[in-house]
């Protein structure tokens, strides 16, 4: 798993971030190695965590993203997941790339890359690539890319929801929608 986080002022706003850190402490059960990229308006700045037991230690990484211990050569986290997804990949891991953004992937990658041809040669490596769109979605966004998933968070369910899927959380939904059904006893109700 690698996690991409984008640190812009926005993500800040409305509570995105915190909502964002407390969903992944809550949900995030570890299992595998994982990669935690912290994208900052003015650097990359990434952690890799390898082997089973590395549960606390992601979450102590999403709980300080600004004081990741090792920064990235360019300024380009995008890339730099997909970098740290194949090399996961290539251990012989089922890997994913999840971006948690309030903006477009295309904005946390490299200006002068290709975003279509990244994401396409990630895929190639058996890697997917899902953007959480933490707030409101813009009618004039490009689409995404074939290949990359695009999943809307605008509250705590909807980010209950795409977290647990995304990181492959156990945690699933019980019910699409449920009817609760009340029969009230006559002989000891006699107003409601």
């Amino acid at each position: 798993l690698v996690v991409v986080v984008d640190l812009s002022g926005s993500m800040h706003r409305a509570g995105r971030l915190p909502l964002f850190r407390r969903t992944f402490s809550r949900l995030y059960r570890g299992g595998g190695s994982i990669a935690v990229v912290a994208a900052a308006p003015d650097e990359t700045r990434f952690l890799l965590l390898e082997g089973d037991d590395s549960r606390a230690a992601a979450i102590a990484a999403v709980a300080g993203l600004e004081k990741l211990p090792e920064k990235a050569p360019d300024h380009a986290p995008v890339a730099l997941a997909c970098r740290l997804a194949r090399r996961l990949r290539t251990a012989g891991r089922e890997c994913r790339i999840v971006v948690v953004t309030d903006t477009t992937l295309s904005a946390l990658a490299n200006p002068s890359a290709d975003l279509a041809a990244l994401v396409r040669d990630t895929a190639s490596h058996g890697i997917q690539i899902q953007t959480l769109r933490f707030g409101p979605q813009s009618t004039r966004d490009a689409p995404a890319p074939g290949g990359l998933t695009v999943t809307p968070v605008n509250n705590v369910a909807d980010a209950l929801t795409a977290v647990a899927g995304a990181i492959g959380s156990p945690w699933q939904p019980v019910a699409g929608n449920a009817d609760v059904r009340v029969e009230f006893n006559p002989n000891q109700v006699t107003a409601y």
